[in-house]
């Protein structure tokens, strides 16, 4: 898989033919993530992203973070990377219900608790965001949304308004997050897109099993 450098902001040229994959949500499931792997070159996929929060919710962080620092992996740090790697409280996770929080802190203790030191230091040094070009398209990977790494940006909630500030606000054509776990594509205008790639460590709550990345050939 090709490398690039992840704590770069200088915006990454790819051939306008590249195909790329694009996913987040790892959340220490590694078997996932090893299924990705060899969907992707099976399918000819040349460059792949990760769009943060390795751990969580899996009992085995420690692996996500083995396989992604071996294939070099360009990854954005998401607010659970955030925290594990600066070593703070809680997740930054966002959840405004008291049983969320409850949970997500067991969750979090157990990631910090099972996460080496070594792969603490490496994930505090992963970037905010990744900036590629493909052809006239400036795209912009993040986590949650450009402007703040744990927002969530829902599909029914989310404002074509708003979208073209943050497309104008931050230079971008296309950009991508996650943090949500929902996959959902809008193209606002020709050629202005937002995507949520989804999350591969766990499915969507819609009662299915299936988890989702995104990938597509360079336009």
């Amino acid at each position: 898989m090709h490398a690039a450098n992840s704590n770069s902001s200088k915006p990454q040229p790819l051939n306008s033919w590249q195909r790329i994959g694009l996913f987040g949500g790892v959340y220490s499931n590694y078997l996932a993530l090893e299924a990705l792997l060899d969907d992707a070159k099976r399918r000819g996929v040349q460059s792949l992203y990760c769009l943060g929060d390795l751990g969580a919710f899996g009992p085995f962080p420690n692996r996500v973070c083995q396989i992604l620092r071996e294939t070099r992996i360009p990854i954005v740090q998401g607010n659970y990377d955030n925290s594990i790697g600066n070593g703070l409280a809680d997740c930054q996770c966002g959840y405004t219900d008291a049983r969320d929080n409850y949970f997500a802190k067991l969750s979090y203790d157990y990631t910090f608790r099972h996460t080496s030191s070594d792969n603490k230091a490496w994930l505090q040094k992963l970037s905010p965001a990744i900036r590629i070009e493909i052809g006239r398209y400036r795209i912009l990977l993040c986590h949650g949304s450009p402007r703040k790494m744990s927002e969530f940006l829902w599909e029914t909630t989310t404002s074509d308004a708003f979208l073209n500030w943050l497309f104008q606000k931050y230079d971008a054509d296309i950009i991508v997050g996650t943090h949500t776990g929902l996959h959902w594509h809008r193209e606002i205008a020709p050629g202005k897109h937002f995507i949520n790639c989804g999350a591969i460590g766990r499915p969507p709550n819609d009662g299915q099993t299936t988890v989702v990345y995104r990938h597509r050939a360079g336009t």
